[in-house]
């Protein structure tokens, strides 16, 4: 069974059947003896000036706080031995590390000089005695290095033979990170924080170290001050992703490293879009190409391109990964693009650099190998017959027929083979008519369907050409119809 042991207060008073003899009664507190079985009591006494060895503290105990990484020190609990007070004059607490530490027993007298932080008063004493929970405490100065076997020899008294050797053994600590680790990083910023390691406390300083894993990008490094258990590291190198590393000294001059996190920073604006060229490919067909910007860090990049035609209200936009585009189909006209650089970073917003300088080309309408022939016949006042002449696989789809600004008519490839009658024609004075056309689409789907966007002019003299012969025509019938003298001429001489 667990011991404790106590001094009893006593009472003397004379035994009533034995002469001469004296009664001692002792007060022990239920508390102490409540759950202990069947018990005895064993006396002894001794005189004031006896030669004998009192016993050594009880209730030895150790208690370490942790200074750094490698050492800590160290402090005694103890109490007293159930000895009579006045017979006990000193405690010695000897230590492996040549350490000796000696606690007096003074009076309760404040006139009597005594070394305060190593003496123990008579109160003192006798309450701990009596107190169960009360101890007495010892602290050494030396500081106790882990791992390591350390002892401390007590004794009362001058004892030679009652004394007691306690072991000391310091445990291999693993050596606590900071706890709660928080991060984030924004664009070219990280913030970090963390809590104090337990064993420490207060008692440490922190450096943290921005770190590129790849060796690209500027080291940061900012030494944290106080108490305080945050960083902010700026201006961080774009596009790079970094090592966050703390250090943690504790007061020994070595530090612990913990790694609290890797990420990467957002990406650079890029630059400029270098040596944009626009070239015709063939009718309709446009390619763009450039070189890469000089600044470009990111983990990808993108190629916005922006073309206008000057007879379209607004811009059309291509996103590609490559250093070219083609753009069809392409209407005659004047064709303007500029390109800009897009760089992104996963979990960071993308950064859009400035656009290029704009290059722009003139389509002209001359660009078909096969120009369609066109024969316009006045058939009545209000009727014309007209004939569209095209050559097989000439790649254009439709025809467009225009009748001043009022009246169009269009004709796709597979309808225009015969000739196409046009009735309900005002013929108070000439009309211009003019042919355009499409070029074909390169798909072959039948189920793929295309909105006709461009019109291409013929040329100038195909146009010229068919209304030469459309009024040649015309003037003709007219006078057939009006008896032109130069025709009852002609028929006459028949």
């Amino acid at each position: 069974l667990p011991r404790t042991i106590l001094l009893l207060p006593m009472e003397e008073e004379p035994d009533s059947f034995l002469i001469g003899a004296k009664r001692l009664t002792f007060h022990l507190d239920k508390q102490y003896i409540s759950d202990l079985p069947n018990f005895f009591v064993v006396t002894d006494s001794t005189e004031d000036n006896s030669q004998f060895e009192l016993d050594p503290p009880q209730d030895v105990f150790g208690k370490l706080t942790l200074n750094s990484p490698k050492t800590a020190s160290l402090f005694l609990t103890f109490r007293p031995p159930a000895s009579h007070p006045r017979l006990i004059k000193k405690f010695t607490f000897e230590f492996s590390t040549k350490e000796t530490i000696v606690f007096e027993i003074r009076s309760d007298d404040p006139d009597v000089p005594t070394d305060a932080i190593h003496s123990i008063t008579m109160s003192q004493l006798i309450h701990a005695q009596e107190e169960a929970k009360s101890v007495l405490e010892v602290h050494p100065k030396g500081n106790f290095t882990y791992p390591g076997n350390y002892s401390v020899t007590v004794f009362t008294n001058d004892a030679s033979d009652k004394k007691h050797i306690i072991p000391i053994i310091m445990p291999n600590f693993d050596v606590m990170a900071p706890r709660d680790i928080k991060f984030s990083i924004s664009e070219y910023t990280a913030k970090l924080s963390w809590a104090e390691p337990k064993p420490f406390g207060n008692s440490c300083r922190y450096t943290v170290s921005a770190i590129p894993t790849k060796g690209k990008g500027v080291q940061q490094s900012i030494f944290v001050e106080g108490n305080r258990f945050e960083a902010v590291i700026k201006d961080l190198s774009p596009a790079v992703e970094y090592e966050f590393i703390l250090f943690t000294s504790c007061g020994t001059g070595k530090s612990v490293r913990t790694v609290l996190a890797k990420g990467m920073t957002g990406p650079r604006v890029p630059g400029e879009v270098r040596n944009l060229q626009i070239e015709l490919i063939k009718a309709g067909v446009v390619r763009l190409s450039w070189n890469p910007p000089v600044v470009l860090k990111g983990d990808s990049h993108t190629y916005t391109s922006s073309c206008k035609h000057s007879n379209a209200d607004e811009a059309t936009w291509r996103v590609t990964n490559d250093t070219t585009v083609t753009i069809e189909p392409v209407a005659p006209g004047q064709f303007s693009c500029f390109v800009y650089a897009t760089s992104s970073v996963g979990g960071h917003r993308s950064k859009e650099g400035p656009p290029c300088k704009s290059v722009s080309i003139d389509i002209p309408s001359n660009l078909f190998s096969s120009i369609p022939t066109v024969s316009i016949k006045r058939k009545n006042a209000s009727t014309i017959d007209l004939s569209i002449g095209l050559e097989e696989d000439n790649g254009i789809i439709a025809i467009i027929v225009t009748l001043d600004s009022y009246l169009s008519f269009a004709f796709y490839a597979d309808n225009i083979s015969a000739p196409v009658n046009i009735k309900h024609i005002k013929l108070s004075q000439p009309r211009n008519i003019s042919v355009n056309k499409e070029e074909k689409l390169d798909s072959e789907s039948e189920n793929q369907k295309y909105k006709l966007k461009l019109l291409l002019v013929t040329i100038l003299g195909a146009i010229l050409l068919a209304l030469i012969v459309g009024i040649g025509l015309w003037q003709y019938k007219l006078w057939r119809l009006n008896n032109d003298p130069l025709l009852r001429n002609d028929a006459g001489s028949h």
